[in-house]
């Protein structure tokens, strides 16, 4: 077992196309899922992207909104984002405070 608070592990940009939007991955290469805290500063956004793989994302502090091809949805403390495999998606930050949340997904992506 490892014990660390989640600000122990080394946080990287997620992309310049990403702005705001930084990431710290929480558990080993050789895990099976993949878990990492997302944060996104005031008015930053993740990539607009889709990918093959499924992965949820869970709220955990801030707002925003996360938009898919059928529209955008508000995320708050609590929400639970699942994501097809296939799916376009981006989450935004709308608030005034940073948006943290979650990402699990496959840690091998053809898996």
């Amino acid at each position: 077992m490892r014990y660390a608070h989640y600000t122990d592990f080394p946080e990287a940009s997620i992309g310049v196309d990403a702005p705001g939007a930084r990431r710290r991955f929480l558990n080993d290469v050789e895990a099976a899922v993949s878990t990492s805290m997302v944060e996104v500063a005031p008015g930053g956004h993740t990539l607009r992207h889709s990918h093959p793989y499924e992965h949820t994302f869970y709220i955990i502090e801030g707002t925003g909104e996360a938009l898919d091809e059928n529209g955008v949805s508000p995320l708050s403390p609590g929400v639970v984002v699942y994501v097809r495999p296939g799916e376009l998606h981006m989450l935004k930050n709308t608030g005034d405070r940073v948006l943290r949340f979650l990402d699990v997904e496959p840690a091998r992506k053809g898996a």
